[in-house]
C-alpha cells in the first residue's frame, strides 16, 4: 500500500513505531561482531541527519533519495548509478537542456562505498552465512553478494521485528500491521500517548532475545492530500518511477529483472516470471511482446566535458538480457509442495496457498468461530445431516492443505439439483488457493482430457462442474488416471511438452444421473447425494456468502482444517458406502446383465439351466423390444464378449460365481446356477 494512502487510512487510530535507521544499525552490530572494520559506517549511524543533510544539500535531493542512496550502497549499489539517476530526473523537471544538468556527491560518500564493497565480500564469506550463500547459489542472483548481504540482514530485521511484537503484545496493547522494519499499534484512546520510557522497554526486550540494540521510535504519518487527489504530485510520482527503472544500467536491471525472471533449459524457449506470488509460463516470443519496452540506459561522459557530465544512451533490455551467457538460468521446472524439495537445477514452481498470505492482525483467530461453523453446518446440511459424511469430506479437504504432496487418489463427486449450494463449498476452496492451485470448468474435454493440459500445472484442486456422462464415460480412462497418476505430460499451444509432478485432486458437481462411468470395483469415487433443503432460501446464502468472502474466517477454517487429525484415516477402506454410489453403479451396469437378471428371476426355481448363446441373444433382443430399448446397438458378437465379462477368470474381475461356458456338439452354451446368479448380480449392484 502507497506511503500516502496507508497515513490517511490509520493516522487517526494507530501509532507508527519504528526502528530507527535500522537495516545501517544492524549492519555496524554484524560487521563489528566479526571484527570487520567500518569506521565510515558507524560515522553514519552515530549522524545520520548531518550525513543525509550534506548529501541534500550537495545534490539538491530530498531526504528519502538521500536515504535511498545509502541502503544501496548497502546492498552493493554503486554511486555512480544513482548520480545518473538524480541527474535524469532533475533533468526532466529542468527548463534547461538536460546536458547541463550536473550531481556532485561529496568526496567521502566514494570512500564509504569502497568501505562496504569491502565488507559486504567479507562478511559474505562468514560461515555463520553458509546458508544464505547456499540461498543465493539456488537463485542464481547476479549481484551475488548484495544479494548475500541484503537477505542476512532482512532476516536479522525480521527477527528483531518479531522481538518487537512479542513485547508491544506483552504490554496489552493491539497491532494492527506490520510495515517493512516497523508496526502499527492501535491507539487505545484519544488521549493515548506511548512514553518514551516504553519505548526504551522495547528496545531493551529485543535486545535481550536477539542481541541487538536497536533505538524505537513513534514517527508522524506522513500525509499528502494532493496524492489521493489525483493531481500532479500524483502523476509525478509515476513518472519518476518509470524514470528511475529506466535510468538503470543493464548490471542493476539484470539483478533486479532476475529477481523474479529465468530461462529454463529444457523444454527449450521457456521463461518464467514471478508476479503476485503466482508463476507466469512465457515462450520467448509471448515475453518479447511482453516486455519489449522495458529500457536500461549506459553512460558515458560527454566529450570535451571538463565537468564529467554524463551522457546517457537508452538500449532495449531484452534484445541483450537473452543473448547474455550468464542470465539466471534453470536445468528443466517441476513441482514440489512441501515437505518437498526441488533440486538445485530445478525450478519449483509451487508457490503458497493464497490463505497463507493472509496477515493477522489483532483480530483473534478462533478454529470454532461463527464463520468456520456456519461453513461446516453448510457442508453438514448439503451431506443430509449424515456426520460420517460430513467428517469424510472434511477430513478430506483438510489433507489438501496438509500434506499437498501426497494424492488420496479418491475424487468426491455432489450430486444435487441447481441451487442447492454445491458451488458454494468448492468456492470456499477457491479463495483459499488461490487460481494457480485452483481450476473450474463444465468443459473437462476442452481442459483436462484434449491435447493441451497446462490448465494441470501446479494445480491442487479441479472442480468439475455439471459433470456429464457424454464426456467423462468416453475419457474413462483418462480421467481414472488423472485421480492417482503423479505426473502427467504437460503441453500448451505454442510450447514444447514436458513431464511434470501432479498433485490434482477432483471434485465433480453435476445433477446428471450417470455423469462417470462407476462399476462394482470402482476405487476412486466416493457420491453423495446433496440435500435441497436450502434451495431457495436467497437470505441464507448471502449471509454464508458473506461469511466466505471474510479473508479472516477463511483463515480460521484453514487453521481448523490444519489443526483437524487426519493420521488415521484409510482413504479407500473408510470411503462412505452411499445410496448414490450405489444408483450410479446400477446405471452403468450393462443391460446384457440386467437381462440375465430378469432371465434369472423367471428361472429361479430351477437348480441350474443350460441356453444356447444364440437363444440367449434372441431373448435378449426381445427384452429389448419389450423395455422399450430396441435402439440399443448391438450384435451376436457384441452380445458373446459382453456375456464372456460374467465369466470367472483371473483376468477378469467382472466375474461372478454361477456362470460358465461350454461347447457342446460346436454349439456355444452358458450354464447358470440362477439363485448364485441373482446373489451376484445385486451383491455388485447391477441391479436394484
Amino acid at each position: 500500500m502507497q506511503r500516502e494512502i496507508r497515513a490517511h487510512l490509520a493516522a487517526n487510530f494507530y501509532w507508527d513505531v519504528d526502528f530507527v535507521n535500522c537495516q545501517p544499525s544492524l549492519m555496524v552490530q554484524v560487521l563489528q561482531h566479526h571484527e570487520i572494520p567500518c569506521p565510515l559506517l558507524e560515522r553514519y549511524t552515530e549522524n545520520r541527519d548531518d550525513c543525509l543533510q550534506e548529501v541534500m544539500d550537495s545534490c539538491c535531493v530530498s531526504r528519502d533519495a538521500a536515504k535511498n542512496l545509502f541502503i544501496r550502497l548497502l546492498y552493493y549499489g554503486r554511486v555512480n548509478t544513482w548520480v545518473a539517476e538524480v541527474q535524469s530526473q532533475q533533468s526532466s523537471l529542468s527548463s534547461t537542456d538536460s546536458q547541463h544538468v550536473t550531481v556532485t556527491v561529496p568526496a567521502w560518500v566514494k570512500s564509504f562505498q569502497d568501505e562496504l564493497m569491502e565488507a559486504g565480500a567479507r562478511l559474505a564469506d562468514m560461515d555463520d552465512l553458509a546458508d544464505v550463500r547456499e540461498h543465493c547459489k539456488r537463485h542464481k542472483s547476479s549481484n551475488f553478494i548484495g544479494s548475500v548481504v541484503a537477505l542476512y540482514l532482512q532476516t536479522q530485521e525480521r527477527r528483531c521485528l518479531e522481538a518487537l511484537v512479542e513485547a508491544v503484545q506483552r504490554d496489552g496493547r493491539s497491532i494492527g500491521a506490520l510495515i517493512h522494519d516497523g508496526l502499527h499499534v492501535l491507539k487505545e484512546s484519544d488521549a493515548d500517548v506511548i512514553e518514551p520510557a516504553t519505548l526504551k522497554k522495547w528496545s531493551r526486550a529485543v535486545f535481550k532475545k536477539t542481541q541487538y540494540m536497536l533505538d524505537i521510535a513513534v514517527k508522524p504519518f506522513e500525509c499528502n492530500p494532493a496524492y489521493l487527489a489525483g493531481d500532479d504530485v500524483h502523476g509525478q510520482h509515476d513518472e519518476d518511477s518509470q524514470s528511475l527503472k529506466e535510468t538503470m544500467t543493464y548490471d542493476e536491471m539484470k539483478a533486479c529483472w532476475e529477481n523474479r525472471v529465468c530461462k529454463i533449459i529444457y523444454p527449450g524457449g521457456t521463461y518464467l516470471r514471478m508476479h503476485k506470488d503466482q508463476v507466469q509460463v512465457y515462450s520467448k516470443q509471448a515475453l518479447l511482446s511482453a516486455f519489449e519496452h522495458v529500457h536500461y540506459s549506459s553512460y558515458s561522459p560527454r566529450k570535451n566535458d571538463k565537468d564529467g557530465t554524463l551522457v546517457s544512451k537508452r538500449h532495449a533490455f531484452l534484445k541483450t538480457w537473452l543473448r547474455d551467457a550468464t542470465i539466471r538460468t534453470y536445468d528443466t521446472m517441476n513441482v514440489y509442495p512441501p515437505p518437498l524439495t526441488a533440486p538445485a537445477d530445478e525450478f519449483n514452481l509451487w508457490t503458497r496457498f493464497d490463505v497463507e498470505r493472509y496477515h493477522v492482525t489483532h483480530l483473534p483467530v478462533d478454529t470454532q468461530s461463527p464463520g468456520v461453523q456456519a461453513i461446516i453446518e453448510h457442508l453438514h446440511i448439503l451431506l443430509g445431516r449424515t456426520s460420517a459424511h460430513t467428517n469424510y469430506v472434511l477430513d478430506w479437504s483438510a489433507q489438501l492443505f496438509q500434506e499437498p504432496s501426497k494424492k488420496t487418489g479418491i475424487a468426491l463427486l455432489f450430486k444435487g439439483e441447481e441451487g442447492s449450494g454445491k458451488n458454494i463449498w468448492t468456492n470456499i476452496f477457491k479463495l483459499m488457493m488461490g487460481s494457480d492451485k485452483f481450476l473450474e470448468t463444465s468443459k473437462p474435454s476442452t481442459v483436462l482430457y484434449g491435447q493441451f493440459t497446462s490448465a494441470r500445472r501446479n494445480k491442487v484442486l479441479i472442480c468439475i462442474n455439471e459433470a456429464n456422462g457424454k464426456e467423462n464415460h468416453a475419457n474413462n480412462d483418462v480421467l481414472k488416471d488423472m485421480i492417482t497418476s503423479e505426473t502427467f505430460v504437460c503441453e500448451a499451444k505454442g510450447e514444447n511438452a514436458t513431464m511434470l509432478r501432479c498433485y490434482d485432486r477432483f471434485i465433480f458437481t453435476t445433477n446428471n444421473d450417470n455423469p462417470v462411468a462407476l462399476s462394482p470395483d470402482s476405487r476412486r469415487f466416493v457420491v453423495f447425494d446433496v440435500s435441497s433443503e436450502l434451495k431457495g432460501n436467497t437470505e441464507y446464502f448471502k449471509r454464508l456468502v458473506r461469511m466466505t468472502e471474510d479473508a479472516h474466517v477463511r483463515y480460521e477454517f484453514y487453521k481448523y482444517l490444519m489443526e483437524r487429525d487426519i493420521s488415521r484415516v484409510d482413504w479407500y477402506n473408510d470411503r462412505p458406502r452411499t445410496d448414490g454410489m450405489a444408483r450410479m453403479i446400477f446405471s452403468n451396469a450393462p443391460l446384457e446383465f440386467r437381462y440375465i437378471h430378469d432371465l434369472m428371476l423367471a428361472q429361479a426355481q430351477d437348480a441350474d439351466l443350460t441356453i444356447p448363446l444364440d437363444e440367449l441373444f434372441q431373448g435378449f433382443l426381445e427384452w429389448l423390444a419389450r423395455n422399450r430399448m430396441d435402439r440399443y446397438e448391438t450384435n451376436g458378437v457384441k452380445f458373446g464378449l459382453r456375456m464372456s465379462k460374467l465369466i470367472q477368470s483371473p483376468r477378469n474381475t467382472t466375474g461372478i460365481c454361477g456362470v460358465s461356458k461350454d461347447k457342446i456338439r460346436g454349439t456355444m452354451v452358458y450354464r447358470f446356477e440362477p439363485g448364485v446368479v441373482l446373489q451376484e448380480l445385486q451383491a455388485r449392484g447391477w441391479v436394484e
